[in-house]
């Protein structure tokens, strides 16, 4: 395995991938391997704006807007005012 996969995981929120590959690399040293498996076992293989760490932003941006008077519109990529 190579560096460069254990990467690529990481850039996709693959971060449970990341550590196994990272745990087959040799280059990788200890501390990078630490923080892997605490990535791994907070959000696993979320991927990209999916999963447990985007999923807490989205419930809580979309409440704070909501008690703000606002909602997400998705065709607009916008906050409207709520009706």
């Amino acid at each position: 395995m190579t560096i460069k996969k254990v990467l690529d995981r990481m850039w996709n929120w693959k971060c449970a991938q990341a550590y196994n590959e990272a745990l087959i690399t040799k280059a990788v040293s200890e501390f990078a391997l630490f923080i892997l498996k605490d990535l791994s076992d907070k959000f696993g293989d979320c991927g990209w704006q999916d999963g447990s760490a985007f999923e807490i932003l989205r419930i809580n941006n979309q409440v704070v807007a909501g008690l703000l008077g606002y909602e997400a519109n998705e065709g607009l990529d916008d906050w409207v005012k709520m009706k």
